[in-house]
């Protein structure tokens, strides 16, 4: 009797005690450190805008990934196919945004990406880190001030530092 007593009330205890815990909804990462391998495969990616061959017909990009070179052709992709702006404007932590350089021999000089890192990272910029990656997938520089904070200063001008969608 007081050994099934004892197994009751252990069980009584154990469904108590699991009855408050939820198992989160919440996919979202609260920071996403990038590495090398989440910008492999971008091809795969969905590309958001057609790609553009030769200046910038704006001259709003000036010198940057390579706006004026009349033999480059610049591609952007974004790691989600359902990479939309939240509720708030603004990216979930975890999206990637990659615009590739392509020369006109087929070569690709420099690939830059921008990845939302969110956390306390970069909070004056919304959580963005900024890099540049050579022409098979390996980070050259990383960090909120890539470039001196060009990166940041010009993308600080769109919603939530993305230009496109």
């Amino acid at each position: 009797m007081i050994r099934s007593l004892s197994y009751c009330v252990g069980i009584v205890s154990m469904v108590i005690l699991t009855s408050g815990c939820e198992r989160s909804t919440d996919s979202t990462p609260h920071e996403f450190v990038a590495e090398a391998k989440d910008f492999s495969g971008y091809q795969n990616w969905t590309q958001t805008v057609a790609p553009r061959r030769g200046p910038d017909p704006s001259g709003f990009i000036g010198d940057a990934h390579s706006a004026k070179d009349t033999m480059i052709t610049r591609s952007i992709f974004v790691n989600r196919s359902n990479a939309t702006r939240q509720g708030n404007g603004e990216f979930s932590v975890g999206t990637i945004f990659l615009k590739v350089l392509r020369a006109q021999d087929g070569s690709i000089p420099m690939i830059t990406a921008m990845v939302k890192r969110g956390g306390s990272f970069n909070p004056s910029d919304n959580g963005w880190e900024w890099f540049v990656l050579d022409g098979q997938g390996s980070i050259m520089m990383r960090g909120a001030g890539v470039m001196d904070g060009m990166c940041a200063a010009c993308h600080k001008a769109a919603n939530d530092y993305v230009f496109t969608r």
